[in-house]
């Protein structure tokens, strides 16, 4: 069975949309280099229910990603990631 993920993206004008999504690859060499296609790309893609929307990289703020069994996978992230941090205010 494969693991739920979760995807909020937070748009520049304040709006937000999230999704849930099936573990998309199962060996870490494909997720490090789906990681490093969606870093280098202009486009988010999600298909829902058939349907495929593109968002433009430049319209989201921030992108919130729930990948359970990351940090066991030691998924290779940039070095300046900081790890073990809380939102406060």
């Amino acid at each position: 069975m494969k693991t739920v993920r979760s995807l909020t993206l937070n748009f520049i004008d304040g709006k937000k949309m999230s999704f849930e999504f099936p573990e998309q690859v199962e060996i870490n060499a494909a997720r490090q280099l789906m990681l490093k296609s969606l870093w280098e790309s202009d486009r988010l893609v999600v298909e829902v229910d058939g349907d495929f929307l593109i968002f433009p990289m430049s319209n989201i703020r921030y992108f919130q990603i729930s990948v359970p069994g990351a940090l066991e996978e030691q998924l290779k992230l940039p070095s300046h990631t900081i790890y073990g941090a809380s939102i406060v205010g």
